[in-house]
Protein backbone atom coordinates (compact mmCIF):
# COMPACT_ATOMS: atom_id res chain seq x y z
CA UNK A 1 0.00 0.00 0.00
CA UNK A 2 1.85 3.29 -1.30
CA UNK A 3 2.32 5.73 1.31
CA UNK A 4 0.53 9.74 0.26
CA UNK A 5 1.62 13.02 0.54
CA UNK A 6 0.66 14.92 3.65
CA UNK A 7 -2.10 13.28 6.13
CA UNK A 8 -4.33 10.78 4.31
CA UNK A 9 -7.09 9.20 6.51
CA UNK A 10 -8.64 6.66 5.06
CA UNK A 11 -9.65 3.95 7.85
CA UNK A 12 -11.32 3.76 11.24
CA UNK A 13 -9.68 3.57 13.91
CA UNK A 14 -11.37 0.66 16.43
CA UNK A 15 -10.58 -0.17 20.18
CA UNK A 16 -11.68 -2.95 21.44
CA UNK A 17 -13.70 -3.73 24.57
CA UNK A 18 -14.45 -6.22 26.72
CA UNK A 19 -18.36 -5.87 26.72
CA UNK A 20 -20.90 -8.53 26.55
CA UNK A 21 -22.96 -6.98 23.72
CA UNK A 22 -22.93 -6.65 20.54
CA UNK A 23 -19.92 -6.44 17.74
CA UNK A 24 -20.52 -2.59 18.05
CA UNK A 25 -19.88 -2.36 22.09
CA UNK A 26 -16.73 -4.92 21.71
CA UNK A 27 -15.15 -2.83 18.30
CA UNK A 28 -16.10 0.88 18.69
CA UNK A 29 -14.63 3.12 16.40
CA UNK A 30 -12.94 6.07 18.13
CA UNK A 31 -10.75 7.97 15.02
CA UNK A 32 -9.10 7.66 11.89
CA UNK A 33 -6.28 6.50 10.43
CA UNK A 34 -3.24 7.99 8.62
CA UNK A 35 -1.92 6.15 5.57
CA UNK A 36 -0.18 9.23 4.85
CA UNK A 37 3.74 10.65 4.71
CA UNK A 38 2.93 13.48 7.51
CA UNK A 39 1.28 13.91 10.93
CA UNK A 40 0.38 11.34 13.48
CA UNK A 41 -0.63 7.60 13.08
CA UNK A 42 -3.89 7.80 14.87
CA UNK A 43 -6.40 11.06 15.32
CA UNK A 44 -9.49 10.75 17.64
CA UNK A 45 -12.83 11.65 15.83
CA UNK A 46 -12.88 14.83 17.64
CA UNK A 47 -9.40 16.12 16.44
CA UNK A 48 -10.86 15.42 12.53
CA UNK A 49 -13.66 17.61 13.20
CA UNK A 50 -11.22 20.24 14.62
CA UNK A 51 -9.05 19.66 11.44
CA UNK A 52 -11.93 20.10 8.86
CA UNK A 53 -13.10 22.74 10.97
CA UNK A 54 -10.20 25.19 11.09
CA UNK A 55 -9.25 24.62 7.43
CA UNK A 56 -6.41 22.46 7.81
CA UNK A 57 -7.48 19.18 6.46
CA UNK A 58 -9.45 19.43 3.32
CA UNK A 59 -10.55 15.61 1.87
CA UNK A 60 -13.22 15.43 -0.11
CA UNK A 61 -13.42 11.59 1.14
CA UNK A 62 -14.30 12.71 4.94
CA UNK A 63 -17.67 14.24 5.71
CA UNK A 64 -19.45 15.25 8.84
CA UNK A 65 -22.97 14.11 8.54
CA UNK A 66 -26.06 15.31 10.15
CA UNK A 67 -25.28 14.35 13.76
CA UNK A 68 -22.17 16.06 13.52
CA UNK A 69 -19.99 12.48 13.44
CA UNK A 70 -17.29 12.07 11.32
CA UNK A 71 -17.93 9.97 7.91
CA UNK A 72 -15.38 8.00 5.45
CA UNK A 73 -17.10 7.75 1.92
CA UNK A 74 -14.80 5.56 0.87
CA UNK A 75 -11.80 3.49 2.95
CA UNK A 76 -9.35 0.56 2.90
CA UNK A 77 -10.63 -2.82 3.36
CA UNK A 78 -8.42 -3.08 6.99
CA UNK A 79 -9.10 -3.64 10.38
CA UNK A 80 -7.14 -1.21 12.71
CA UNK A 81 -7.19 -1.12 16.45
CA UNK A 82 -5.45 1.21 18.71
CA UNK A 83 -5.46 -1.25 21.87
CA UNK A 84 -7.73 -3.15 24.24
CA UNK A 85 -9.88 -1.58 27.14
CA UNK A 86 -10.81 -4.10 30.00
CA UNK A 87 -13.21 -3.77 32.92
CA UNK A 88 -12.93 0.53 31.20
CA UNK A 89 -8.76 0.82 31.36
CA UNK A 90 -6.65 0.63 28.52
CA UNK A 91 -4.43 -2.32 28.27
CA UNK A 92 -1.12 -2.75 25.94
CA UNK A 93 -0.61 0.83 24.77
CA UNK A 94 2.04 0.54 22.26
CA UNK A 95 2.34 4.56 22.05
CA UNK A 96 1.65 6.38 24.61
CA UNK A 97 2.00 9.64 22.92
CA UNK A 98 -0.23 8.92 20.16
CA UNK A 99 -2.85 7.26 22.11
CA UNK A 100 -3.45 10.40 24.00
CA UNK A 101 -6.51 11.95 22.24
CA UNK A 102 -8.09 8.35 21.43
CA UNK A 103 -7.89 8.52 24.86
CA UNK A 104 -9.51 11.34 25.53
CA UNK A 105 -12.32 10.40 23.60
CA UNK A 106 -12.85 7.27 24.99
CA UNK A 107 -13.65 8.62 28.45
CA UNK A 108 -16.14 11.26 26.09
CA UNK A 109 -18.34 8.54 25.13
CA UNK A 110 -17.99 6.76 28.41
CA UNK A 111 -15.85 3.54 27.48
CA UNK A 112 -13.15 4.89 29.37
CA UNK A 113 -12.58 5.17 32.80
CA UNK A 114 -9.82 6.26 35.62
CA UNK A 115 -10.39 3.01 37.60
CA UNK A 116 -11.49 -0.29 36.56
CA UNK A 117 -15.37 -0.74 36.34
CA UNK A 118 -17.56 -3.92 36.62
CA UNK A 119 -18.69 -5.15 33.29
CA UNK A 120 -22.16 -6.70 33.35
CA UNK A 121 -22.86 -10.04 31.88
CA UNK A 122 -25.69 -12.71 31.33
CA UNK A 123 -25.04 -14.62 33.77
CA UNK A 124 -22.29 -13.33 35.84
CA UNK A 125 -19.98 -10.13 36.53
CA UNK A 126 -16.79 -9.47 35.49
CA UNK A 127 -13.95 -7.84 37.28
CA UNK A 128 -10.26 -6.40 37.27
CA UNK A 129 -7.86 -5.59 39.89
CA UNK A 130 -4.69 -4.68 39.95
CA UNK A 131 -2.20 -7.63 42.20
CA UNK A 132 -0.39 -5.47 45.55
CA UNK A 133 3.20 -5.83 44.21
CA UNK A 134 6.18 -6.48 47.26
CA UNK A 135 9.03 -4.56 46.18
CA UNK A 136 12.75 -5.30 46.96
CA UNK A 137 15.04 -2.60 45.77
CA UNK A 138 17.39 -5.24 45.82
CA UNK A 139 16.09 -6.71 42.79
CA UNK A 140 14.80 -5.13 39.64
CA UNK A 141 11.16 -3.63 39.12
CA UNK A 142 8.34 -5.90 39.06
CA UNK A 143 6.12 -6.24 36.23
CA UNK A 144 2.74 -5.81 36.98
CA UNK A 145 0.19 -8.03 37.21
CA UNK A 146 -3.86 -8.46 37.31
CA UNK A 147 -6.73 -10.65 38.83
CA UNK A 148 -9.75 -11.40 36.93
CA UNK A 149 -12.59 -12.33 39.16
CA UNK A 150 -16.49 -13.79 37.07
CA UNK A 151 -19.16 -13.70 40.23
CA UNK A 152 -22.24 -15.35 39.44
CA UNK A 153 -25.20 -13.35 39.46
CA UNK A 154 -27.51 -16.12 41.00
CA UNK A 155 -25.56 -17.29 44.62
CA UNK A 156 -28.45 -19.89 45.37
CA UNK A 157 -26.79 -21.62 42.47
CA UNK A 158 -24.51 -24.60 44.13
CA UNK A 159 -23.47 -27.04 41.00
CA UNK A 160 -19.94 -28.54 41.13
CA UNK A 161 -21.16 -29.07 37.08
CA UNK A 162 -20.53 -24.85 37.12
CA UNK A 163 -17.74 -24.92 38.67
CA UNK A 164 -16.30 -27.40 36.46
CA UNK A 165 -16.99 -25.69 33.54
CA UNK A 166 -15.63 -22.39 34.68
CA UNK A 167 -12.18 -23.77 35.41
CA UNK A 168 -12.08 -26.02 32.71
CA UNK A 169 -12.35 -23.38 30.44
CA UNK A 170 -9.37 -21.42 31.70
CA UNK A 171 -7.36 -24.23 32.38
CA UNK A 172 -7.79 -25.29 28.45
CA UNK A 173 -6.58 -21.64 27.36
CA UNK A 174 -3.59 -21.79 28.67
CA UNK A 175 -3.49 -25.24 27.66
CA UNK A 176 -3.92 -24.31 24.40
CA UNK A 177 -1.32 -23.53 21.67
CA UNK A 178 -1.15 -21.80 17.84
CA UNK A 179 0.99 -22.05 14.94
CA UNK A 180 2.81 -18.60 13.76
CA UNK A 181 4.27 -18.69 10.34
CA UNK A 182 6.29 -15.78 10.45
CA UNK A 183 8.09 -16.70 7.04
CA UNK A 184 10.75 -18.81 9.16
CA UNK A 185 11.47 -22.32 7.70
CA UNK A 186 9.61 -23.85 10.86
CA UNK A 187 6.87 -22.19 12.50
CA UNK A 188 6.63 -21.42 15.93
CA UNK A 189 4.11 -22.39 18.30
CA UNK A 190 2.92 -20.13 21.22
CA UNK A 191 0.72 -19.96 24.06
CA UNK A 192 -2.07 -17.81 24.02
CA UNK A 193 -2.54 -17.11 27.80
CA UNK A 194 -0.98 -17.43 31.04
CA UNK A 195 -1.94 -16.97 34.81
CA UNK A 196 -0.92 -17.93 38.06
CA UNK A 197 -3.51 -19.87 39.15
CA UNK A 198 -6.75 -20.58 38.81
CA UNK A 199 -9.58 -21.66 41.02
CA UNK A 200 -13.60 -21.21 42.06
CA UNK A 201 -14.48 -19.70 45.15
CA UNK A 202 -18.21 -21.84 46.52
CA UNK A 203 -19.05 -19.44 48.65
CA UNK A 204 -18.74 -16.17 46.48
CA UNK A 205 -19.88 -18.69 43.43
CA UNK A 206 -16.51 -16.41 42.05
CA UNK A 207 -13.96 -17.85 39.38
CA UNK A 208 -10.70 -16.07 40.53
CA UNK A 209 -7.69 -15.81 37.62
CA UNK A 210 -4.57 -14.54 39.46
CA UNK A 211 -1.54 -13.16 37.97
CA UNK A 212 -2.30 -12.08 34.64
CA UNK A 213 0.25 -10.20 33.17
CA UNK A 214 -0.52 -6.99 30.89
CA UNK A 215 0.56 -9.30 27.62
CA UNK A 216 -2.42 -11.67 28.24
CA UNK A 217 -4.49 -9.45 28.73
CA UNK A 218 -5.73 -9.88 24.92
CA UNK A 219 -8.86 -10.75 23.22
CA UNK A 220 -8.36 -14.44 23.60
CA UNK A 221 -9.59 -14.23 27.68
CA UNK A 222 -12.24 -12.01 26.91
CA UNK A 223 -13.73 -14.48 24.10
CA UNK A 224 -13.37 -17.22 26.71
CA UNK A 225 -14.96 -15.44 29.69
CA UNK A 226 -18.04 -13.91 27.27
CA UNK A 227 -18.24 -17.46 25.90
CA UNK A 228 -18.79 -18.85 29.54
CA UNK A 229 -20.80 -16.62 30.73
CA UNK A 230 -23.08 -17.09 27.68
CA UNK A 231 -23.03 -21.17 28.50
CA UNK A 232 -23.41 -20.85 31.84
CA UNK A 233 -27.17 -18.57 31.30
CA UNK A 234 -27.90 -21.13 28.98
CA UNK A 235 -27.39 -24.35 30.89
CA UNK A 236 -28.46 -22.79 34.43
CA UNK A 237 -31.59 -20.63 32.95
CA UNK A 238 -34.70 -22.22 34.48
CA UNK A 239 -36.86 -20.31 32.17
CA UNK A 240 -35.28 -21.88 28.87
CA UNK A 241 -34.45 -24.95 27.73
CA UNK A 242 -30.64 -25.22 26.52
CA UNK A 243 -31.62 -27.96 24.19
CA UNK A 244 -33.71 -25.03 22.27
CA UNK A 245 -30.78 -22.64 22.25
CA UNK A 246 -28.69 -25.17 20.55
CA UNK A 247 -31.11 -26.12 18.14
CA UNK A 248 -31.66 -23.08 17.16
CA UNK A 249 -27.79 -22.42 17.01
CA UNK A 250 -27.54 -24.87 14.63
CA UNK A 251 -30.10 -23.50 12.62
CA UNK A 252 -28.71 -20.35 12.08
CA UNK A 253 -25.39 -21.18 11.26
CA UNK A 254 -26.84 -22.94 8.22
CA UNK A 255 -29.30 -20.14 7.69
CA UNK A 256 -25.94 -18.23 7.58
CA UNK A 257 -23.97 -20.72 5.13
CA UNK A 258 -21.40 -20.88 8.66
CA UNK A 259 -21.39 -24.73 9.03
CA UNK A 260 -17.51 -24.87 9.89
CA UNK A 261 -18.10 -22.70 12.98
CA UNK A 262 -19.33 -26.51 14.22
CA UNK A 263 -16.31 -28.54 12.51
CA UNK A 264 -15.18 -29.41 16.35
CA UNK A 265 -18.23 -30.79 17.19
CA UNK A 266 -17.71 -33.75 14.74
CA UNK A 267 -13.82 -34.37 15.07
CA UNK A 268 -13.40 -37.63 16.64
CA UNK A 269 -14.08 -37.04 20.40
CA UNK A 270 -11.27 -35.36 22.39
CA UNK A 271 -11.13 -34.80 26.00
CA UNK A 272 -9.32 -31.21 24.80
CA UNK A 273 -12.29 -30.51 23.59
CA UNK A 274 -14.81 -30.50 27.17
CA UNK A 275 -14.05 -27.73 29.84
CA UNK A 276 -15.22 -30.41 32.51
CA UNK A 277 -12.26 -33.28 31.68
CA UNK A 278 -9.84 -29.94 32.10
CA UNK A 279 -10.80 -29.06 35.88
CA UNK A 280 -8.47 -31.60 37.29
CA UNK A 281 -5.51 -30.80 34.92
CA UNK A 282 -2.38 -28.93 35.61
CA UNK A 283 -2.45 -25.43 34.95
CA UNK A 284 -0.95 -24.64 31.45
CA UNK A 285 -0.13 -28.20 30.47
CA UNK A 286 -0.38 -28.63 26.42
CA UNK A 287 -3.04 -29.96 24.07
CA UNK A 288 -2.56 -30.51 20.85
CA UNK A 289 -5.19 -28.58 19.38
CA UNK A 290 -3.67 -26.01 17.16
CA UNK A 291 -5.75 -22.78 15.18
Amino acid sequence: MAMKDGIFLHDYLHVETDSFGNQDEEQVKVGLVNFGSEGKRHYSFDEVKEMIESGELKDDNIKINEKGEVQLRGHYLTYCKAFNVVCGRPINVKNEEDSKKIIEYGRKIGIIHDDFVPMEGWFGTKEVKEDLIIVDYNEEEPEKTFTITYTFKNKELDDNFAEDICIGAIKKLAGHRVTVHRGEPEPDIEKIFECSDVWFNKEEKKLIISGVKAQWMTKHIEFAIKNLDLELWMLFNPNKLWNRFFYAATQAVRDRNQEHWFNDLIQPKSETKRNTEWKDKKLGKTWEGKE
